[in-house]
């Protein structure tokens, strides 16, 4: 149909606030008006200002937001693996990926980092329980 469809939220709080937005054109590959009156479709991301004034999102303004992010600037970042071996009476945790040992008394923390730490890291054991993780 002609009319446009409107949906409005409300950023109450600044913070980050992810979205996906999915856009299905069912216009059979053609997605331009004909002279004939044909059918068209279009998509606008708007930014409203407190003042009430309107943004395209990814606009060419400085006062747009820039939301696109081109797919190769994203850095693919993998979990750690983490593995746990005694030897001689000592415990060593190695890791495989880029990252900051942390640990904790408890599995829920608070975690600390473990300041200077590389793989693999000894660890003389002692009687309190320890966790350990790698955080990149």
């Amino acid at each position: 149909d002609a009319k446009a469809w409107e949906y409005k939220f409300v950023v109450e709080k600044p913070g980050l606030y992810p979205f996906t937005l999915f856009y299905y054109d069912n216009l059979g590959g053609s997605s331009s008006l004909t002279a004939s009156g044909g059918t068209a479709s279009s998509l606008e991301w708007l930014n409203v200002a407190p003042t009430g004034m309107k943004f395209l999102i990814n606009e060419d303004d400085d006062q747009s937001i820039a939301a696109y992010v081109p797919p190769d600037a994203i850095a693919e970042v993998r979990p750690a693996t983490m593995s746990v071996l005694l030897q001689d009476g000592n415990v060593i945790v190695s890791w495989t990926e880029p990252g900051v040992l942390q640990e904790a008394e408890k599995v829920t923390g608070p975690w600390n980092d473990v300041v200077g730490a590389g793989s693999p890291r000894v660890v003389t054991p002692d009687s309190r329980a320890m966790f350990y993780r790698v955080r990149h």
